[in-house]
């Protein structure tokens, strides 16, 4: 897991993107990431998302514009947050898609974090999954 550290709360030296990219992370130039959160490769942060500083965020994971992720919230591997979602507390099981206020799990997300279908199937990729302790596995 790849430890993202922001300046002055910001990440702002490339001025002329929208987006920039460290360590196969997408950053949104309005999103702020506080020092201390961390990361897992193959994530993306959009548009006015707040991440806090003992926020923990698995790989592969996208999370949506005008997200707040507080202290002491870890999202697992592959979850889809959507937009204008605010986390409180606790931890995503791996591969959850979640939405609301309140927040709540409406769905599953396959490794390519395309949203499941029915009895745990991707459409896009043809893969089955199965529920595990920890989210879902690949069968």
């Amino acid at each position: 897991m790849a430890i993202f550290i922001l300046f002055a709360g910001r990440f702002n030296s490339v001025s002329h993107c929208e987006y920039y990219y460290i360590n196969d992370v997408f950053v949104h130039e309005t999103a702020i990431i506080d020092s201390g959160a961390k990361t897992g490769t193959g994530i993306q942060i959009w548009h006015w998302t707040h991440v806090g500083s003992s926020a923990v965020i698995g790989q592969k994971c996208n999370i949506g514009q005008n997200v707040f992720v507080v202290d002491q919230v870890t999202i697992g591997n592959g979850c889809k947050i959507q937009n204008n979602v605010s986390l409180y507390k606790g931890v995503l099981l791996d591969h959850s898609l979640v939405a609301g206020n309140p927040t709540k799990q409406i769905g599953w997300m396959c490794m390519r974090v395309e949203r499941l279908a029915g009895h745990l199937h991707c459409p896009c990729c043809g893969k089955n999954y199965q529920r595990i302790e920890s989210g879902l596995t690949e069968r």
